[in-house]
């Protein structure tokens, strides 16, 4: 197509298009985020699907990267005229593209596809801001500006790098096991999927950690209760035998949900039941929670999204946290939330910044300030008294992103293991080995599952764990057993550091954007306080490959060193403690937009249940995720919310 030649080589100001040299009808735009819009930094792709009456009738077109738009619905559809009534066969997809890039900075809340984006807009153009930059900074900010932009379009010089900004850390999915049902009679047992490598590192760009959870309003929400780490499988076996055998599932969740007290008390007869077995494969030979589940930031908001599952996991995370002590056993604790603005102030050491020598020291630029001065500061920033570890004299903006009530945290490694052990207590039984391949019976529309081959640490001989209902709920490796999952990994580094000796650290979780100085770099890591003072940080994403197991996740120094000196840059107790952990790992991202997926793939085999692609609120949604996925495997149904936009049938 000339258009197509002419749009490659000659492109509009911002706008660049991908074709597939197999199939010149695959093609993809991208769409830099317009300067002055909460879009900016971002590169958004849009995809077209050509039918045979084009040009006569506008092509297909929706954005594959997430984008909080009134007129862009969550599944990425776009409602604009030029794709309608207004379509005229002269158009071409640079005309699209360009009415595309007119909506991010012209949007019409009168015409709303995303009804909230559409409210907020006209009622709290702030908070929506807010949220777009969010979800900008979370799924349309790549590490590294992508390598269409590197040549300059005829009207345009090129560009600087996108900032990089840093993302909230991944979160394990939690699923509960199974309901009795015997697999059907006779037909050989066969893999479904053999254990490969990812094969969707596509075109589309990694998702940033950060920002989604940033992209505050008034109802993000809280955390799963997740069983087993992102490498681990759930085998549910509810046969109607006693004497049956066990059922194989990849992470399970033994978390009952509310919802009343009936069917919670029904779910908990039925689980414990003699007849019904439920086995946790875990891959990882350190155990569980290596993963996203346990090196996440952790943080439960009610802000979260998407919204039907935060609204069971919240109060979810509540109960939990009552009726088993999570105050005390997973650092559970409602917390402020608030984004930061300011500048930096570097010593201009560099390193690693960890033991003797590796401390840096502060500029003390403040420390010659009147008190009543440091207190007029806060006043005009809006800089709360009680936060007492950041620089006020760096303070250019504060504002909290959540009232009073709505955002929580929970430690997850120590979070994911209680819940590991309450579920043992219940006699879920845990197996480490590494799950190679879903197996099924049948053919057709008559496919289910049967059960799993696995191998067990130190052995290559497989072994087969015969299953009613397997759970996959493996985030990132998701597509490793099941490949025609559309996920992918964003790896995230994070650090820990531990404050001085008698610090106080009040309980705060900021997402930051920091002038650094001397560069007129903007880099923005988040900033967890936890209970025991410990302080955890994460910086942005990077979409290295998923390796084999959770175990492989290499962890790259300088990025962490990188995190260390940004946040120590705006406070002097993270400057002077120490870091005590440097950390990465991986976020299921879901590459078509939307997710999480929830539900029975029955697409391709009856039995077999995903959870999987929470992107950054892993912890915060599990424990809906695991009522979720309780309820369909033991009553035949999702009761507790209607997730049908996350059913694997959305997605497959």
């Amino acid at each position: 197509m000339r258009e197509l030649a002419e749009l490659r080589t000659s492109p509009p100001e911002g706008i660049r298009v991908v074709t597939n040299e197999d199939n010149m009808l695959d093609v993809t735009g991208i769409i830099e985020g317009p300067e002055g819009t909460p879009y900016a930094g971002g590169y958004f792709r849009v995809r077209f699907q050509f039918t045979e009456e084009f040009p006569a009738a506008p092509p297909k077109c929706w954005f594959s990267t997430k984008i909080f738009h009134p007129n862009v619905s969550t599944a990425g559809e776009i409602c604009v005229n030029t794709l309608k009534k207004d379509w005229k066969s002269a158009f071409g997809i640079g005309h699209i593209l360009l009415t595309v890039k007119c909506l991010l900075i012209y949007p019409n809340p009168e015409s709303a596809l995303d009804e909230e984006a559409g409210k907020l807009l006209l009622e709290d153009y702030n908070t929506y801001c807010e949220r777009a930059r969010l979800i900008t900074s979370v799924h349309a900010k790549p590490k590294v500006r992508p390598a269409e932009f590197n040549t300059p379009s005829a009207s345009e010089a090129a560009a600087p790098p996108a900032a990089s900004t840093s993302k909230v850390l991944p979160a394990a999915t939690t699923t509960i096991p199974s309901k009795a049902t015997s697999p059907p009679p006779s037909t050989p047992s066969q893999p479904l999927h053999p254990s490969t490598p990812n094969t969707y590192p596509s075109t589309t760009t990694s998702p940033n950690l950060s920002a989604d959870k940033k992209a505050a309003t008034k109802e993000r929400l809280p955390s799963p209760s997740p069983l087993g780490t992102a490498d681990s499988n759930i085998a549910v076996n509810v046969p109607t035998d006693a004497a049956a055998t066990n059922k194989a599932v990849k992470r399970a969740a033994v978390t009952t949900g509310a919802g009343g007290e009936k069917r919670k008390k029904a779910l908990k007869r039925l689980f414990n039941g003699s007849s019904t077995t439920i086995t946790l494969i875990e891959a990882s030979k350190a155990g569980v929670a290596q993963g996203a589940s346990g090196k996440a930031g952790g943080l439960v908001a009610k802000w979260a999204y998407p919204k039907e599952l935060v609204n069971v996991s919240f109060p979810e995370h509540v109960r939990l946290a009552e009726e088993h002590n999570g105050t005390e056993r997973w650092g559970w604790r409602f917390v402020n939330c608030g984004s930061w603005e300011g500048r930096g102030e570097l010593s201009g050491e560099s390193g690693s910044g960890v033991g003797a020598g590796g401390k840096r020291k502060s500029l003390e630029k403040t420390l010659g300030l009147d008190p009543d001065e440091a207190k007029k500061q806060r006043a005009a920033t809006g800089l709360p008294d009680d936060l007492n570890w950041v620089e006020p004299a760096l303070t250019e903006a504060y504002s909290p992103m959540a009232p009073q009530g709505a955002t929580a945290q929970v430690h997850p490694y120590l979070f994911t293991t209680s819940m590991l052990e309450l579920a043992q207590d219940r006699g879920v039984a845990l197996v480490h080995g590494k799950v190679s391949a879903v197996n099924v019976n049948g053919s057709g529309s008559a496919r289910r599952v049967s059960g799993v081959t696995y191998t067990s640490p130190g052995t290559d001989a497989p072994q087969t764990l015969p299953a009613t209902h397997v759970i996959l709920a493996a985030g990132a490796w998701s597509p490793k057993i099941v490949p025609t999952l559309p996920i992918v990994g964003t790896r995230a580094h994070s650090v820990t550091i531990r404050p001085q000796p008698g610090t106080r650290i009040a309980p705060y979780v900021l997402f930051t954007e920091i002038a650094l100085p001397g560069a007129g770099v903007r880099v923005s890591p988040e900033i967890y306080a936890r209970p025991t003072d410990e302080v955890y940080c994460c910086g942005p994403g990077d979409d290295s490959a998923v390796p084999d197991t959770v175990d492989d996740v290499a962890v790259d120094a300088e990025a962490c060193d990188s995190i260390r000196e940004h946040v120590a840059s705006i406070s002097r107790e993270l400057r002077e403690g120490e870091v005590e952990r440097r950390q990465a790992c991986f976020l299921p991202v879901v590459i078509t937009g939307g997710g999480p997926i929830v539900g029975e793939a029955k697409e391709i085999a009856e039995g077999l249940v995903v959870a999987t692609g929470h992107t950054c609120w892993g912890i915060c949604n599990a424990p809906g995720t695991a009522k979720a996925i309780a309820e369909l495997v033991f009553e035949g149904k999702i009761k507790c919310a209607n997730l049908n936009k996350l059913k694997p049938s959305q997605f497959l």
